[in-house]
């Protein structure tokens, strides 16, 4: 698993190009991914979520969104508590698609929200197991889209991961 994750940041280098980049519904792809993670969450009795106002459309490569929201997601069902509740939700207007993961798990302290984004960094409350770069590729995936995240504290309590994409609208020739 680490030598896979340290070929997708390799991957995502910025001398890299980003290829195959097409329109994508970001709705369809958390879909995916939430079906694909139901096992995970269903063994610690996990409520997921997929609240889309919206399909989502934007620009990127299907298969780095999909390592990004797989990332996401599963650091969320990971770290929330049985019995939480981890919440998917799309929002889009003419400027911008909005894709917010929230989880009722710990958090991440906000002195800890840059450092989460380095290569091997462990938060110091970090329960569950990992290598440290699940966040530092997600950041590369979202730089690399031209988008902005922000991380805070959710409704619940714990974290929520907010990623503002441009608009497709304005990727059009």
């Amino acid at each position: 698993h680490l030598v896979e994750q340290l070929l997708t940041l390799a991957r995502l280098d910025p001398e890299n190009a980003l290829q195959d980049t097409t329109p994508l519904k970001l709705a369809d792809i958390c879909q995916e991914t939430l079906a694909e993670l139901a096992d995970a969450a269903q063994k610690k009795h996990i409520e997921l979520a997929l609240e889309a106002e919206c399909d989502g459309q934007i620009i990127g490569n299907q298969n780095a969104i999909y390592i990004m929201l797989r990332n996401l997601i599963d650091n969320a069902i990971r770290y929330t508590p049985e019995k939480g509740s981890v919440c998917v939700k799309i929002d889009c207007n003419e400027n911008a698609t909005h894709l917010t993961i929230s989880d009722s798990g710990p958090g991440i302290p906000a002195e800890e929200h840059t450092k989460v984004m380095e290569r091997f960094y462990r938060g110091k409350a970090a329960q569950a197991p990992g290598s440290g770069l699940g966040m530092s590729i997600v950041q590369r995936i979202i730089e690399r889209h031209n988008a902005l995240m922000e991380l805070g504290k959710s409704a619940h309590g714990g974290l929520e991961v907010s990623i503002r994409f441009p608009s497709h609208l304005n990727h059009q020739t």
